[in-house]
């Protein structure tokens, strides 16, 4: 075990094993040092784990192999009804690093760095940094497009962000998965090992980096992005793997809301097939299958990354004071739809797991199903480290460097009656490509329903969506249809719930927001 000066913190929470919230935060100002925190992103990871099955999420996968993330969330809460804001990298994580929305930060691709339009905004890392912290990231943290300076070293990070793809296993970029022997990894690891390998040899190093202060170390891992490439062991967990439903869209779900599985449309593999791949017909059978299985088993390979780095933050004796939030960026579809890829407003690419653990509080296993959203992650991490709060942002926010369009997580780790939002918001923008305008899917989920107005979007504009101009409207009623397989916003019965949840979505969220969050 590493050794530690003296840490207040550390010892008051090793005298007990479990505190209150409110406890933890008076401890946390008794003593000298704040927690660390540990960050840790997974790439277009949708909340397939043991621990999130439920009859809520029938379209995950029964016999997914997660034991290092199912223990994560036996020592957390894990919030099995989490959101993105977009379901696409840099959009998402521009969103939560930042915690604004995407009319605020203006990032709708894989192509603009945020602060090119909002040169001002404080990021999560930074924020810890401005206050004490040293601040730390490896892997795909910010998302690492080619823009100089995305990887936003000057603002975020105590010392450069660590990347490695230039180390790591060159794969065949032309094929969408393949399995990986032992004796090719021994020859040159994979990405997301070494990226562990450096977050291990950092929290050994971490006394003599940090010099005393606190850590916040993101890590960012690459899969399941594709391409799928993995250990080969992990194909033994699937040997028999469900199917997806529904397997093409309904004609009742306007055209502007599907994809055409771009992601996988260019490889190889599949060249001859993806033609013949429609707005209303299933993806070929064989494929479907084999491009799950590999999903599912670059699934297990990062759980047990996460499971080695979550041993070593034991071993290296910061477990008992470290923070740990784990988070996907966005979910997939795997075939749900006849669709294989994110960049959606289903249900399938905007559900995340979200597992927060916080040593001395949570140490036994809890689950909410409070709807929340990843702009609620900066704010909540701030509070519980003691930080200055967030204020909630005003009307216009892309000159205030600090705030939050989400709400802090602390009312429900502290009681489960306390008043939270009813209603969660994300959106993605499609292109009518017979007019040569885009569309933006607004979307609001509710605990019941999912409702979602696509409306011309104009990006110059300084009001962007014109309301008045409709390329569609979805609803779905979870409680009788959690795949989404058929839109009901024109059925007559719905007409009253239609308008009523056409109002909120249009009020956006800060109409939402628990009666303590608002101004």
């Amino acid at each position: 075990m590493i050794s530690h000066e003296y840490d207040a913190l550390r010892e008051l929470l090793l005298l007990q094993e479990s505190v209150s919230v409110d406890e933890w935060l008076e401890q946390i100002a008794k003593s000298d040092r704040r927690p660390n925190v540990l960050f840790i992103v997974a790439d277009d990871l949708r909340p397939e784990m043991s621990a999130q099955l439920h009859s809520r999420s029938p379209w995950l996968e029964p016999s997914i192999h997660t034991p290092h993330l199912d223990a994560l969330a036996s020592r957390g809460v894990l919030f099995r009804r989490a959101y993105c804001q977009s379901a696409w990298c840099n959009p998402s994580r521009s969103s939560f690093l930042t915690s604004r929305r995407l009319d605020t930060t203006m990032v709708h691709n894989n192509t603009v760095y945020f602060r090119q339009t909002n040169p001002s905004l404080v990021t999560l890392p930074q924020y810890f940094k401005e206050n004490g912290y040293f601040s730390l990231g490896m892997g795909k943290v910010f998302h690492l497009s080619r823009t100089p300076g995305a990887e936003d070293n000057t603002h975020s990070w105590s010392v450069p962000m660590v990347r490695l793809e230039e180390d790591a296993f060159m794969h065949d970029g032309s094929r969408a998965w393949g399995s990986v022997s032992r004796e090719q990894q021994d020859a040159k690891p994979l990405l997301d090992e070494l990226v562990l390998s450096k977050a291990k040899d950092a929290l050994n190093d971490m006394d003599a980096l940090a010099e005393g202060k606190p850590f916040f170390m993101a890590v960012g891992l690459k899969k399941p992005h594709l391409n799928w490439y993995f250990p080969e062991r992990y194909l033994q967990h699937y040997k028999s793997i469900s199917s997806p439903s529904p397997l093409s869209m309904h004609d009742s779900i306007p055209d502007i809301a599907w994809q055409e599985s771009y992601e996988v449309s260019y490889k190889k593999e599949y060249a001859a097939d993806v033609g013949n791949w429609s707005v209303h017909s299933a993806s070929p059978q064989s494929i479907t299958e084999e491009l799950r299985r590999a999903y599912f088993s670059c699934v297990s390979y990062i759980d047990d990354l996460v499971g080695q780095l979550m041993q070593h933050l034991e071993e290296t004796g910061y477990g008992s004071n470290t923070i740990v939030a784990f988070i996907g960026d966005h979910g997939f579809h795997l075939g749900e739809h006849g669709i294989f890829g994110k960049s959606t407003t289903f249900e399938v690419a905007n559900n995340v797991p979200v597992i927060l653990r916080v040593p001395g509080v949570t140490e036994e296993a809890s689950v909410s199903d409070k709807l929340i959203e990843l702009v609620d992650i900066f704010p909540t991490l701030a509070d519980l480290a003691g930080l200055p709060r967030v204020p909630v942002c005003p009307d216009e926010s892309r000159d205030v460097p600090v705030c939050t369009e989400g709400s802090s997580l602390m009312p429900l780790l502290q009681t489960t009656l306390a008043p939270w939002k009813e209603r969660v918001f994300y959106q993605f923008p499609h292109m009518m490509k017979d007019r040569y305008l885009y569309c933006m899917g607004y979307s609001m989920r509710t605990p019941r329903y999912r409702y979602t107005e696509w409306v011309i979007y104009y990006y110059k504009a300084k009001r962007h969506a014109d309301w008045q101009q409709s390329c569609g409207v979805e609803l779905y009623d979870h409680s009788k249809d959690p795949h989404e397989s058929r839109n009901i916003a024109e059925d007559l019965q719905m007409a009253s719930v239609r308008k009523e949840l056409s109002t909120q979505l249009r009020a956006g969220w800060r109409g939402a927001l628990p009666t303590e969050g608002r101004e």
